[in-house]
């Protein structure tokens, strides 16, 4: 799904900072996805497309299997955004894993890709609630790939589902395609999304999460690979924190505006859609407005709470530690030859 005109900053502290820029996009997303998805449909006549639509979001497992009793075929529907009820399924906040069983069980296609080539699997990680942690990103993926998802499938961005975990997802999401064998080794295209991870490596993108880090480098993320740009994970990171340390003084003083920014993106890219961002896109009568709202202000108070030097300073901590291990291990094999 595209943001439209939105650009994140270029310089390469904002880059790897999980503060305001990584997380906005990682919580407004799924309004975005949610609405387009259903905030359109919610004023159309109730047909069988919709009532599946929402079943498949709600969770709603006997729905679901009533529907498919009657007509098998609403499986392979689409919506305008070109999102499946299994895209959906995977992506609600509300996401089940036995109605993801049943829609796969069904004859889903789970590898369906939209127009920007998303696939079930990068839907996967692009959520927001409590279903983004515990057992069910993993338990998602399993089904997934064990009926054929592609795991290495790019997106329109040049993303992997793991990297698109990577760039605004969870730990729990990560780990879940780290288990079931996604490459943790590859390189970001030059022109990508958002921009300043163009290049680089999937360890490099997540400099600004050391959990990220740790999770990538023990799945065997390479410390000695060097991204297009010649440099290793080390010396980016190093880079990232010299300029963190220049220009964190002022960091936050432009996220409220950044905040306001991508708000109005988001509401004129559902209102483009023909979608009503006041139109309930829940069964609470929650609104895309009231839910933008609720969720920049949740990321402008995590921003304030978050230390992303300390983050580099963890992740380069390491970073150093896998060299030490790995400059160890070819000392051992060279001795042992």
């Amino acid at each position: 799904m595209s943001l439209g005109p939105y650009r994140p900053p270029t310089n390469v502290v904002s880059a790897a900072k999980a503060s305001l820029g990584g997380n906005m996009i990682r919580l407004l997303l799924p309004v975005l996805v949610t609405a387009a998805g259903f905030g359109c449909e919610a004023t159309m006549t109730s047909t069988d497309k919709e009532r599946f639509f929402q079943a498949a979001r709600e969770g709603d497992i006997q729905t679901v299997q009533s529907m498919l009793g009657r007509d098998p075929s609403l499986v392979h529907i689409s919506n305008e955004r070109g999102l499946t009820p299994l895209m959906v399924a995977v992506s609600s906040m509300e996401r089940n894993l036995q109605v993801v069983q049943i829609l796969v069980q069904a004859g889903a296609d789970v590898n369906a890709q939209t127009d920007d080539r998303v696939t079930a699997l990068h839907m996967m990680v692009d959520v927001d609630g409590p279903a983004e942690t515990g057992e069910v990103p993993s338990q998602l993926a399993r089904v997934l790939v064990h009926a054929g998802a592609n795991v290495e499938q790019r997106n329109r961005w040049g993303h992997t589902p793991l990297m698109s975990a990577v760039v605004g997802g969870t730990h729990h999401e990560l780990q879940a395609l780290i288990d079931v064998g996604a490459n943790v080794n590859k390189l970001f295209p030059s022109q990508t999304y958002p921009t300043f991870n163009s290049g680089r490596t999937t360890l490099m993108a997540a400099v600004g999460d050391p959990m990220k880090v740790k999770l990538l480098l023990q799945a065997g993320a390479s410390v000695s690979a060097t991204d297009a740009h010649g440099q290793t994970a080390f010396e980016y990171a190093r880079q990232c924190l010299t300029e963190a340390k220049e220009e964190c003084s002022d960091a936050h003083e432009t996220e409220p505006d950044r905040c306001d920014e991508v708000k109005t993106r988001i509401l004129a890219e559902l209102e483009d859609l023909g979608c009503d961002p006041d139109a309930p896109i829940n069964g609470a009568g929650l609104t895309a407005r009231q839910a933008l709202d609720a969720y920049s202000q949740e990321s402008l108070d995590a921003a304030s709470d978050f230390d992303y030097v300390s983050q580099l300073r963890q992740s380069i901590r390491l970073i150093e530690e896998a060299m030490r291990c790995g400059s160890r291990e070819n000392k051992g094999d060279s001795h042992r030859k």
